[in-house]
């Protein structure tokens, strides 16, 4: 099959798979021209054997329509000042992802857990459709991340997993979220070049045409890795570990990751790893920031140099 018919057969099979999807939950075409896109970017980017993940990871999610800017409709709902909102939306701008979780009882009595997911996509004509899109995606793969082995155990302690990240639900705290975010930004950015690949054929559909044409229209998305990023961005970038890596945030048989690190690196290493790029994200002490950002860029080196020697 020529590039030109995989393409058209992608993007047509998208199209009719968010049609599906909005007749079963009962929701508006409102959002369809960029929800049919991000099926698309992401159907081109994981390949045919996600497409069940895919699409329950957007049968799942509730996508509702903000007719004003993001930010002020958390500042309502949450009842947070303007510099939070705008730091909460900053790096999907345009969107939020909202996660509730219900524990029950199965018939079964056995104990379990069931997750609504919500993302808020602004469409007051503010946010350019590419932005829109790019900040849809990388909503739409947090979902897609955790649909799997949603509920974890993390040293007795049950946690909801987004990706390699923890929600503890007793403590409420948040394990690894700053590293699933930079991960989940540079799978965001393939899959938005994945789209802007589409136009190198020509497109049949031409409202898809034009769909597509528009998103191409504005400058596209400049990245700026941020410390935790030019930390990640080697390790992301060995296609190895990259296949592992997206693979077990899939499946959430987390302790792939964590062998594969330490195949070539020591015992407990990707826990010192994923420690040290906690600190970078979070102090204020540059000192420890400085020390902690060295030592992960070494686990880090250390894997790679033994990767291509073997290589």
């Amino acid at each position: 099959m020529s590039m030109h018919d995989v393409v058209n057969e992608r993007l047509n099979y998208s199209k009719e798979m968010i049609k599906q999807i909005n007749h079963i939950n009962g929701t508006s075409s409102e959002l369809s021209d960029v929800l049919e896109l991000a099926f698309a970017g992401m159907l081109a980017h994981y390949g045919q054997e996600a497409l069940n993940e895919i699409y329950v990871a957007f049968l799942k999610t509730k996508f509702v329509v903000c007719n004003e800017p993001i930010e002020e409709f958390l500042m309502k709902k949450y009842k947070i000042s303007k510099n939070a909102a705008s730091d909460v939306v900053s790096h999907a701008p345009g969107t939020f992802y909202e996660v509730t979780g219900h524990e029950y009882i199965d018939k079964n009595h056995r104990r379990k857990y069931k997750f609504d997911r919500c993302v808020y996509v602004q469409n007051d004509g503010s946010v350019d459709k590419a932005t829109l899109l790019r900040s849809v995606i990388h909503q739409v793969n947090h979902v897609l991340n955790s649909i799997n082995n949603s509920v974890v155990n993390v040293q007795g302690r049950l946690a909801a997993r987004m990706g390699i990240s923890l929600d503890v639900f007793v403590s409420r705290e948040n394990i690894h979220i700053k590293a699933e975010e930079a991960i989940n930004a540079m799978q965001s950015d393939e899959i938005m070049n994945e789209i802007y690949e589409f136009l190198l054929v020509d497109i049949d559909n031409e409202d898809i045409k034009r769909n597509l044409d528009e998103v191409s229209s504005y400058p596209k998305y400049e990245v700026v890795d941020d410390s935790i990023t030019e930390i990640l961005r080697p390790l992301y970038e060995d296609d190895f570990f990259k296949n592992i890596l997206v693979d077990r945030r899939i499946s959430g048989r987390l302790n792939g990751i964590r062998a594969e690190f330490e195949s070539y690196t020591d015992i407990g290493s990707y826990a010192t790893f994923l420690t040290a790029c906690g600190v970078v994200a979070s102090t204020k002490d540059e000192e420890e920031k400085a020390k902690c950002m060295e030592t992960a860029k070494q686990l880090v080196k250390k894997y790679l140099d033994v990767t291509d020697e073997d290589n």
